[in-house]
């Protein structure tokens, strides 16, 4: 037997309206939650153990944008690994060109900013705050000290970035050929 209490988004606004330091609470659990749900569902982070994950997981920060704000701004170092915690994010790459192209947006729970911090590159695409948006932040000094000295993880970041290079060349190759209805 389950036994579930359900309270909807208004009555925990009341809630929070009469008590305040209830928010601070709601948002520590679901930070804590979201962190966890990726240690464990990450294929980047099952390699580190237990312990490197919980330092990890101490070292995230929230990063609030309104939409229309950036995140990583293209051709710009990158400042960290980030997780999407709320809202939407739209990446975008400008060719030389002066075309745009849009990358599929990223949902919650989606990591972005790993390549230009394994790469030490600048970063390749903007990701720009499509709604109002949340993204817990994982420095640059933190990811390359808790991650990237993990070999496995480190193998596994190569293995993702291939495929996002591979996509990104997909994109330029479309841009240049002038294929309008070409599909990533």
């Amino acid at each position: 037997e389950v036994m579930l209490l359900e309270l909807t988004r208004e009555s925990v606004d009341r809630i929070v309206a009469r008590h305040p330091e209830v928010h601070d609470v709601l948002e520590r659990f679901y930070r804590q939650r979201m962190l966890d749900n990726l240690m464990r569902s990450s294929r980047v982070f099952k390699p580190l153990s237990p312990e490197q994950r919980d330092a990890v997981v101490a070292r995230f920060e929230p990063v609030t944008r309104a939409a229309g704000e950036f995140f990583l701004r293209q051709d710009q170092e990158g400042d960290g690994f980030y997780v999407l915690a709320r809202g939407k994010v739209t990446p975008v790459h400008n060719a030389p060109d002066g075309q745009t192209r849009n990358y599929p947006d990223l949902a919650e729970g989606d990591g972005f900013g790993e390549m230009s911090l394994l790469f030490n590159k600048p970063v390749s695409a903007s990701a720009t705050a499509a709604t109002a948006a949340t993204a817990l932040r994982l420095s640059r000094a933190d990811f390359e000290s808790l991650v990237l000295t993990n070999a496995e993880a480190k193998a596994l970041l190569l293995e993702i970035s291939a495929q996002r290079r591979k996509r990104t060349a997909d994109v330029m190759t479309s841009i240049l050929l002038g294929l309008e209805n070409f599909r990533v």
